[in-house]
């Protein structure tokens, strides 16, 4: 029975490799992404528990070494139970005080958080429930939520500005030449997997 059960572990560690090698480049790097984000949450936790043994004792940390533990593939557990020591004013605290940091109540910031969604998933390429429950966990925390907008805007307003810089150039190009067709630009498009936006997400804590 073990030889049998070692036979299927090795070959569910070949496919799982197979996998990885057909992923697109976009995937791999995202999941990269997501195990160092993992690993950013989880230094900070520690860190917390370190510092902080005197609360031993008590509910929020013992929630918060259990999440310590998590596997990246309950990256959005571990992260909803950080935001909730970032949310309360100490561990023997019970007001949540996300909700008093201007962004109004819990329905604006849902709405909020989906909003931003939107725009933030595309950018990376993705579109799947896993990195959907990450990063809803991720913005969850209304300073992380203020910081995404904000660079989401400047990105924007950067590509719109390329875009009518683009567009401009191609008229004044055909206006001025009579004898040769160009072919218009195309319309800048975000990178699908972006390593500098999700440097900017590292960044949250």
């Amino acid at each position: 029975m073990s030889v049998l059960i070692k036979a299927l572990l090795l070959a569910t560690v070949a496919i799982m490799q197979l996998l990885q090698l057909s992923q697109p480049a976009s995937v791999s790097s995202n999941m990269q992404g997501f195990e160092k984000l993992n690993q950013v949450v989880t230094n900070r936790i520690m860190q917390v528990l370190t510092e902080h043994k005197e609360a031993s004792n008590t509910h929020l940390y013992r929630r918060l070494t259990t999440a310590a533990a998590l596997p990246v593939a309950q990256l959005d557990e571990k992260i909803t139970v950080y935001n909730e020591y970032l949310d309360n004013d100490g561990f023997e605290a019970t007001v949540i005080q996300g909700l008093r940091q201007g962004l109004g109540n819990s329905t604006d910031i849902e709405s909020q958080v989906r909003q931003a969604l939107e725009r933030l998933l595309p950018m990376l390429g993705l579109n799947d429930p896993f990195s959907e429950r990450v990063f809803r966990a991720l913005l969850r925390n209304p300073e992380n939520l203020r910081r995404l907008r904000r660079a989401l805007d400047e990105l924007d307003s950067t590509t719109s500005t390329s875009s009518s810089s683009s567009t401009t150039t191609t008229t004044t190009t055909t206006t001025t030449t009579t004898t040769t067709t160009r072919r218009p630009r195309r319309k800048p498009t975000p990178v699908p997997c972006c390593s500098g936006l999700w440097d900017f997400l590292f960044g949250f804590y």
